[in-house]
């Protein structure tokens, strides 16, 4: 059983480090991406080929995802 994962932002940070990563792990799959930005959403799912894009942590959160990366700005991080 893979481990359902999301990334919270998909700037330098989610979209270099962690979706790689993520994606080439055997039991992680990466599902979910959070982004409001239409380019990076658009990346996203370029890069990740069946990657559900939202736009919101609260719309990850009800996707029943099993672990979470935090990517965003480190101004954020606390509060995602």
């Amino acid at each position: 059983m893979a481990i359902r994962t999301g990334i919270i932002g998909y700037g330098l940070a989610g979209r270099l480090f962690h979706a790689p990563f993520i994606s080439c792990v055997p039991g992680l799959d990466l599902t979910h991406v959070v982004t409001r930005d239409p380019s990076r959403a658009a990346q996203a799912v370029g890069d990740q080929p069946g990657v559900q894009v939202v736009g919101d942590v609260d719309a990850l959160l009800a996707a029943d995802v099993d672990l979470v990366v935090v990517a965003s700005p480190s101004g954020l991080h606390a509060q995602h």
